[in-house]
């Protein structure tokens, strides 16, 4: 057995980390769909180059750099889960 590793890029580590700080699925869902392709590919520890989206969605909500900061922490590569895959030998 094989195994993908999965890393964080920008939006599912907004939904993760909005889901952990109690942000609204709707809001997160807005903060998605305002990153765009623009910022879709990045990695969350370089969030600070959407900010302009971030401040557009969430305005100057304490919440806003909160979740910048938490952002930021995440490593470069950081694993968000393993995905297992069946090798077939001939």
């Amino acid at each position: 057995m094989v195994a993908n590793k999965v890393t964080y890029r920008l939006p599912s580590a907004v939904q993760d980390l909005g889901r952990a700080l109690g942000l609204p699925p709707e809001l997160r869902d807005r903060l998605n769909r305002a990153l765009g392709r623009d910022y879709r590919h990045i990695r969350p520890h370089r969030a600070r180059e959407a900010d302009v989206v971030f401040a557009e969605v969430l305005g100057e909500a304490p919440v806003k750099d909160a979740l910048l900061s938490l952002l930021e922490k995440i490593e470069p590569g950081f694993v968000r889960h393993l995905a297992p895959t069946l090798v077939a030998w001939s």
